[in-house]
């Protein structure tokens, strides 16, 4: 928990040129610090929930607390920086909120509205030109995947099979959107770019991939536990390497950040080549009959770069976390509850 001076300076900052406006008084109480503010000879009384560094993560952490519905009006959010994503959710339940870096909503009856944008959420809807490519979904994902903080044109372009060019027109539309900050001039080896908003570049993400229709086929066979199969015969078939194929949704998740007690539909990605000439052999190594419904398996055709990790503890290839993370969102249900889940406790944002 921040220490009181800390919230009062925050809350002062955000007073700051309001006639007749100001801090008269802060108390830590036993969760949450208590502050009296004078306007307009009426007295506000507001309490501070802190929500550490402003990530969604930290934000439902704070709303669930608070527990209350519709917002109580004198409840007020407080975080270092407030992310494009988190302040969507505040936005929601219409909520109170105050950030270090000068982003404020605070509407309390009869008199006190505060409402100030930073230049980012100023700036942070997509304009319209741009478009997410197979350059930009993969260059995201990489970045996401690999929690980088720091993109460098060479380094990506290493990392992935586009070319230097290519990877500096991503991160210059990246830049357009807010989701990154160059740093270290125009450009050159130098140059650098922070990744500001990763919060909002999978949201924005997630969506799209959840929006692709994608080859499929389906198949089927009794089994009495799915997860065990596929580490076990489905592996078999499929092969060993790791780069040839990997697991999505529930099966993904349970040996990535277990959620489930049981997983209701194993869903495989296969790069598209090995999708369009070595299917019908993988499905007879593991015992498939093809179904047009009812499959316990779905095979996908993966026609993108295929960023793998390795799930525990069977080291089974799995799909990378933020592509997990938009396949099972993009099941609904119980597959949100299970996106949310895995977005916190493996992603942080």
């Amino acid at each position: 928990m921040i220490v009181k001076v800390d919230l009062a300076r925050i809350l002062r900052a955000a007073l700051r040129g309001l006639p007749d406006t100001s801090l008269a008084s802060v108390r830590q109480g036993a969760d949450r610090t208590k502050m009296t503010v004078r306007s307009a000879g009426h007295s506000y009384r507001l309490e501070a929930l802190w929500a550490g560094e402003g990530w969604p993560s930290d934000v439902r952490r704070a709303l669930a607390s608070a527990n209350e519905d519709p917002w109580p009006r004198h409840l007020v959010v407080m975080a270092r920086k407030l992310s494009p994503g988190a302040l969507a959710l505040l936005r929601e339940c219409d909520a109170n909120w105050i950030d270090e870096v000068g982003s404020a909503r605070i509407v309390v009856p009869p008199g006190l509205l505060i409402v100030r944008e930073t230049r980012s959420e100023a700036t942070a809807g997509p304009p319209q030109e741009f478009r997410w490519s197979p350059s930009t979904l993969h260059v995201a994902e990489v970045a996401l995947s690999e929690g980088l903080t720091k993109l460098r044109t060479g380094e990506l372009a290493d990392k992935t099979p586009w070319s230097a060019g290519q990877i500096s027109n991503v991160l210059n539309a990246f830049d357009s959107l807010g989701w990154t900050v160059r740093h270290g001039g125009k450009s050159g080896r130098g140059t650098w770019r922070e990744l500001a908003g990763p919060a909002a570049m999978l949201d924005s993400w997630a969506a799209h991939i959840g929006s692709l229709d994608r080859p499929k086929r389906l198949a089927h066979r009794a089994v009495r536990d799915l997860l065990r199969f596929a580490e076990t015969e489905l592996r078999d078939a499929l092969g060993w390497d790791e780069a040839t194929w990997a697991l999505t949704t529930w099966a993904g998740l349970e040996v990535t950040a277990p959620f489930v007690t049981a997983v209701p539909i194993v869903h495989v990605y296969v790069p598209a080549e090995r999708f369009a000439t070595e299917l019908d052999e993988i499905l007879r190594g593991a015992g498939l009959r093809e179904v047009e419904e009812g499959a316990r398996v779905e095979f996908w055709e993966a026609n993108f770069p295929l960023i793998t990790q390795l799930g525990q503890p069977s080291q089974i290839p799995v799909a990378s976390t933020p592509r997990l993370y938009a396949d099972l969102l993009a099941l609904g249900g119980r597959g949100t509850d299970a996106a949310q889940h895995l977005r916190e406790s493996k992603l942080g944002f």
